[in-house]
């Protein structure tokens, strides 16, 4: 895993105001206070120095570095707390923003990564989110190697020899490796017991099938014996044939019927054809009749339409005439001016036009009796010659009926004599396809009998294969269980050993530490001495030594990388001499660590060289800021 820390921004967070921390790149960097809060009565201590590095703990895991997760925001403020981290993991750059009682953002985890938001619906969800992505990046890797320094409670050495192993195991993997290993070998017996268990199913089931398909291979047979038996006494074939002449014989006489109907319907259609032709001819005569008196009609009703038409204007014109008054109809009195007019004259126009209109409709009743008297003198001169056409083809249509019949009941012959040839053919083919079919059975049973007999005989050698496979995981099995775990540890602690001896003789001047690992228990030891009665000094630089170490580990085995790291109040309890000594070999040994930020409320007395500075003032109210960072 390789990290680089970009940018910490801390808003209301501990004792802290607001501030945004600059993480790369910053090379030796000093973190000095000043302390003006008079309750404090301190000049540096409480300033808000590891405040910086609680909020980037706090950001990432929910918990300061000193594992505290309440009373987080700032009470001079009294509007919650947040703070976010920027930094790349792998490759991946991340914005992580975490939140308590915040007036805006309330208590949220908020996760962007590549700038695509991945938090869930809750803070619960957005946490188990931030661990899937970042699995490594918990306390103990934040404690141990990234923010070194004392009374922190994830502190490797602070841990029980026994939990000591545990957190060796998940820092260097092997805890990892070991499950993995153990799961791939689980896996692996469980793969091997169902692949067993498959073949002793398949065995059982092919068993099964070919005793049951031998049984059917039997029966089979016995059935193709009774078929051949069932037909000994039947001449299929000789029945077929003599239902085949019968139709044959039928055919003829049937052909001979619709040759004479064929002929009968010729002379039906001439017959037709002369009951049309005398039924035209008096249809023409009525035509030409119709014509002439539709002529005439049409002159004759053109008048009448005329004389309506002028009888209806003249009337309206009398009545509008005759509604002309010259009398007052208010006070009865002659107008003047005015004079009634003269409609005699009009009205007599008015009775000669009705005259003639009488006359028109006279004239027009007599043509119509006319007409009919012309129409019933044609109906008597063509209806008989109709009548007698027309009785002759009733008589040949009588006569088809008659040889209709007779065909009629040579095709109902026909269909029973086909309905008999058919069944006779369907039972021969039957027979020879019921034959062919228990012959096609009787050869799939025997392949089938045969395939699974060869089956048997593969599944017995695999099942055989399988449990000499099953005996070789299982030993596996075993050995992980009972060796591998030490094994693989031993190599991760004998590097620390050799590490943490280097290291020892650069601050100690010795290399008697010890490193050990004894059954489930990781003890450390310095001069013969456990590390648990050792003094405060010497506890202090033995931390550093094997933090150091660990770190080391990291990055050899495990590709590791950080570009910042943490060393909050190491010379704490260290007199000069082992001071100068901590602080050579810092210089020496960090070279690789792009930003090394060390905390320490000594600075002026210590001789720190550094690249730059970060300065932490806590005012009067207990509000601390960074008034300075270069």
């Amino acid at each position: 895993m390789n990290i680089t820390f970009n940018k910490l921004t801390i808003h209301h967070f501990l004792s802290m105001g607001d501030c945004e921390i600059d993480l790369n790149n910053r090379g030796y960097c000093l973190v000095s206070g000043i302390n003006n809060n008079p309750k404090d009565a301190a000049k540096s201590n409480g300033s808000g120095k590891s405040t910086i590095w609680s909020a980037l703990s706090y950001v990432l895991t929910g918990k300061t570095v000193q594992g505290t997760t309440s009373d987080l925001p700032n009470n001079f403020y009294g509007d919650g707390c947040w703070v976010s981290l920027s930094f790349n993991v792998d490759g991946h750059d991340y914005i992580v923003t975490r939140s308590k009682e915040d007036k805006n953002l309330g208590t949220n985890l908020k996760i962007v990564m590549d700038g695509v938001d991945k938090s869930g619906k809750g803070i619960q969800e957005s946490q188990k989110a931030l661990s899937d992505l970042l699995p490594d990046l918990n306390e103990e890797l934040i404690g141990s190697i990234i923010i070194l320094g004392q009374g922190m409670p994830d502190k490797f050495t602070k841990n029980t020899p026994a939990k000591r192993k545990e957190i060796l195991e998940h820092l260097s993997k092997s805890d990892f490796m070991i499950e993995d290993l153990k799961n791939r070998v689980t896996n692996r017996i469980n793969a091997l017991s169902a692949m067993v268990r498959e073949v002793e199913d398949t065995t059982l089931k092919n068993s099964t099938l070919k005793t049951t398909f031998s049984q059917q291979l039997e029966n089979a047979k016995v059935e193709l014996e009774n078929l051949i038996k069932s037909v000994e006494d039947i001449d299929l074939d000789k029945n077929i044939e003599d239902l085949q002449l019968k139709l044959n014989e039928l055919d003829e006489t049937i052909k001979s019927l619709n040759e004479k109907i064929s002929q009968m319907n010729e002379d039906i259609e001439k017959a037709n054809a002369s009951v049309l032709d005398a039924t035209n001819m008096k249809q023409n005569a009525i035509n030409k009749v119709r014509e002439t008196h539709e002529q005439y009609a049409k002159e004759d009703n053109e008048k009448k339409t005329k004389l309506n038409g002028d009888i209806y204007i003249l009337n309206n014109e009398i009545t509008k005439l005759k509604s002309i008054t010259d009398v007052c109809p208010t006070c009865g009195q002659k107008i003047p001016n005015v004079s009634k007019p003269d409609t005699s004259t009009k009205e007599q126009e008015l009775e000669a036009l009705r005259k003639q209109l009488q006359e028109l409709n006279n004239i027009i009743l007599e043509d119509n009796e006319e007409y009919q008297e012309i129409l019933k003198k044609i109906d008597a001169e063509f209806n008989g010659n109709i009548q007698s056409l027309q009785k002759k083809l009733s008589e040949l249509k009588e006569e088809l009926r008659q040889f209709n019949q007779k065909v009629y009941t040579h095709s109902n012959d026909k269909i029973i004599l086909t309905q008999q040839l058919t069944s006779s053919k369907a039972k021969k083919d039957t027979y020879l396809e019921n034959k062919q079919r228990i012959e096609n059975t009787i050869n799939d049973l025997t392949k089938k009998v045969n395939e699974l007999e060869k089956s048997l005989e593969e599944l017995a050698t695999k099942s055989s294969n399988l449990k000499l496979h099953q005996d070789v995981v299982n030993k596996m099995n075993t050995y992980i269980k009972r060796d591998f775990r030490g094994f693989l540890l031993a190599n991760v602690i004998d590097y620390i050993q050799l590490k943490a001896k280097e290291y020892s003789s650069q601050i100690f001047d010795t290399d008697e530490i010890v490193f050990a690992l004894d059954g489930n228990n990781i003890d450390i030891s310095f001069c013969g001495k456990a590390y648990e009665n050792l003094s405060g000094g010497e506890k202090q630089r033995v931390d550093l030594i094997v933090q150091f170490a660990i770190r080391d580990m990291m990055c050899q085995y495990l590709n590791f990388s950080c570009n910042i790291l943490v060393l909050d109040e190491i010379t704490d309890a260290l007199d000069s001499v082992s001071c100068d000594r901590v602080l050579n070999f810092i210089t020496k040994e960090l070279t690789s660590v792009e930003s090394v930020f060390i905390i320490s409320h000594h600075a002026n007395e210590l001789d720190i060289a550094c690249d730059g500075e970060i300065i932490v003032m806590k005012d009067s109210n207990g509000v601390s800021e960074v008034t300075s960072q270069y």
